[in-house]
């Protein structure tokens, strides 16, 4: 059965997001992400990443095809490394 695998770019990039938002705050000097941008940076990253996944289950299920569990897992990626930015930006403090 083929795998559904047209989003993963979407993944990727929202990944890649969320890693550099990690270095960013882990690396500043002075403030260049506040507490409201890190919020915003990433609760959307994870809606739009819900979204793409939830998406993805319908996508699948219309054209009898495979889900992606690559998908899932940097999904999984990218709620931890959002939850790690919050604790990384909340010791620095």
């Amino acid at each position: 059965m083929e795998e559904f695998v047209y989003l993963r770019p979407v993944f990727k990039s929202i990944l890649a997001a969320s890693i550099l938002v990690m270095l960013i705050v882990s690396t500043q000097k002075k403030e260049l992400i506040n507490e409201f941008s890190l919020w915003f940076i990433s609760i959307l990253c994870i809606d739009v990443s819900a979204i793409t996944l939830f998406m993805i289950g319908f996508i699948v299920d219309e054209y009898n095809l495979a889900g992606d569990p690559q998908s899932f897992c940097m999904f999984i990626a990218i709620g931890c490394i959002s939850g790690l930015n919050f604790i990384i930006y909340y010791r620095r403090q």
